[in-house]
């Protein structure tokens, strides 16, 4: 059975722990695009190139360089 104080200690959220959760949730996406660029097909592109845009707007500005230049090439495929 836990203590009044085991129960508060439990409900509390360091920094790192919300931080890893960011990562993991842009890590998640990014493995999908890639994914889905092997399937290769205009669809998929199309998808890939959506998902790349969230993860511009989410990601720290370090990682953005090479997205940016990712959505780039699936742009040109797509014509875009």
């Amino acid at each position: 059975m836990r203590t009044v104080n085991q129960s508060t200690d439990s409900n509390e959220t360091d920094l790192s722990d919300v931080v890893l959760c960011s990562l993991n949730i842009h890590e998640h996406t990014y493995n999908l695009v890639l994914c889905l660029l092997k399937i290769g097909t205009t669809e998929s592109l199309e998808e890939a190139y959506n998902k790349l845009t969230f993860l511009l707007e989410t990601v720290p500005n370090w990682y953005s360089s090479k997205i940016w230049i990712l959505r780039g090439v699936i742009a040109s495929t797509l014509g875009e």
